[in-house]
């Protein structure tokens, strides 16, 4: 399971608060969690911030309610993010001005909101606390203790504060709420369904897959089975970015470009069943939703298929390019052999 926030391509020291491997950040120079606390209180103090603890223990400095629904323990969230150590360095966010701003942009990573899986196994007790009443629009600061940094839930509120969490330091998360959902697929076909009608002027072709044809297909419609044919493709997000490319000029106008990759038509192994399509010679399996987008297709053809996550990276996400549950676009057209 991905853990909530995970990396944006960017060293996220301090950031452990939703992450679940070790990290770089600042270490208490105790282990006590009564120092941690008395130092909270005197930087709340110092800055003219008499807030108290949440029940559960995070510090509430600052909040713009929403107009929408209030988040009260679903499963998913749609949200943007941006953390900072008590000193005021910015260790992760999903602004990409902000990124801009303090040199640790990459071409190659996504910025922009995001759903989170809010669970025990992905999502500190703490992001829980943070999220628990927002309403949509709204945006929340918060001091996160390292004490309440742990994906473990306790029945009662006072246990957290019992345990240490080790190589932890407290984190400050500003945090807008966007949306959120117990049904993640569905939720990612609307979001679907509007960008197609919106853009394309289509309807799915089945629950969260939809395809737009650019070129019509030449001679035979269908490849005898094991025929080895060439696609040249494109792939992005729904806001535009480009994540993938066989084509080397748009790998460089997108700053993609890799010089160790060798660009140009790539070897599909097709199929009459479209779960045995394999792509190149060491016949790599492509995600679900591609395969079905090239079954569809025939000779010459160019188009463009799109589906939810479930058909593609689902809640692992492809690095830092495509984050979890994130529906893909492909713009594919079958070419000569090279």
């Amino acid at each position: 399971m991905i853990h909530f926030f995970d990396t944006l391509g960017a060293a996220a020291c301090g950031a452990v608060l939703l992450l679940g491997a070790a990290s770089c950040a600042k270490e208490n120079t105790t282990t006590s969690n009564d120092t941690e606390k008395t130092y909270i209180e005197s930087w709340l103090k110092v800055r003219n911030l008499p807030v108290n603890p949440t029940e559960r223990g995070i510090y509430i400095t600052e909040e713009t309610p929403g107009s929408g629904t209030a988040y009260n323990g679903e499963m998913y969230a749609y949200v943007e993010y941006t953390a900072k150590d008590l000193e005021g360095t910015i260790t992760l966010t999903t602004d990409e001005k902000t990124a801009q701003r303090i040199g640790s942009f990459s071409y190659s990573t996504y910025y922009g909101p995001r759903i989170v899986q809010i669970s025990e196994k992905s999502a500190t007790a703490g992001l829980e606390d943070l999220l628990t009443g927002m309403q949509t629009g709204g945006t929340r600061t918060a001091l996160i203790p390292s004490w309440l940094q742990v994906y473990k839930r306790y029945k009662k509120n006072d246990e957290y504060y019992k345990h240490t969490a080790k190589n932890t330091s407290t984190v400050m998360y500003t945090l807008k709420m966007l949306d959120f959902t117990d049904d993640i697929d569905a939720w990612e076909g609307r979001q679907l369904d509007r960008f197609a009608k919106r853009n394309w002027g289509i309807d799915s072709t089945g629950f969260g897959l939809y395809y737009k044809q650019l070129v019509p297909p030449k001679g035979a419609a269908d490849f005898p089975s094991d025929t080895t044919v060439y696609i040249n493709y494109t792939g992005r997000l729904m806001n535009g970015k480009v994540f993938d490319t066989t084509i080397a000029d748009t790998a460089k106008f997108h700053n993609i470009y890799s010089s160790s990759r060798t660009y140009g038509p790539v070897q599909i192994n097709w199929h009459q069943t479209q779960a045995d399509i394999t792509m190149g010679t060491d016949n790599n399996e492509p995600v679900e939703g591609f395969k079905w987008l090239l079954h569809r297709m025939g000779r010459y053809e160019k188009g463009i298929g799109a589906f939810i996550s479930k058909y593609g990276y689902t809640y692992k996400g492809g690095g830092s390019a495509i984050p979890p549950y994130t529906p893909i676009l492909f713009e594919v057209e079958l070419v000569d052999e090279p």
